[in-house]
């Protein structure tokens, strides 16, 4: 998928979310499309690589290790496969890097992006993604 298919995708995703009444969802987007859909690089992936999941504790956000409800998971597979991109095409498999220091600073650097009004999607810096 390229940059216009993903941002088609998220907006569907955003939209699919409201319609259900499913919570707000906040992730840190990771790898190629992290940097696809900030104009950094222009080519094409397979997937988007959710790194974690955004959650405020004591008023702060914080980065966590995504788990996917199954509203969220339900929603994920019908807008993969209305596009054709299969259920895969947000792809979890980022989550590993949590085993690793990740950078300081992460979310707040990070480009966010509103899907609705119960999506959001935050980009990686090009800094944090030359550290992960």
């Amino acid at each position: 998928m390229n940059g216009v298919e993903a941002e088609e995708m998220l907006r569907a995703l955003g939209t699919a979310l409201e319609q259900q009444g499913a919570e707000p969802v906040d992730i840190v987007v990771c790898g190629g499309m992290a940097l696809i859909l900030q104009g950094i690089v222009e080519r094409r992936t397979r997937d988007i690589d959710p790194l974690g999941l955004v959650v405020e504790e004591n008023g702060v956000p914080v980065l966590r290790n995504p788990f996917m409800g199954p509203d969220f998971q339900a929603a994920v597979e019908r807008i993969g496969t209305v596009f054709g991109e299969g259920k895969h095409w947000l792809s979890f498999a980022a989550r590993s890097l949590h085993d690793t220091k990740l950078p300081d600073d992460l979310i707040e650097r990070a480009e966010v992006r509103r899907y609705g009004t119960r999506l959001t999607v935050r980009l990686c810096s090009r800094y944090d993604m030359i550290h992960l």
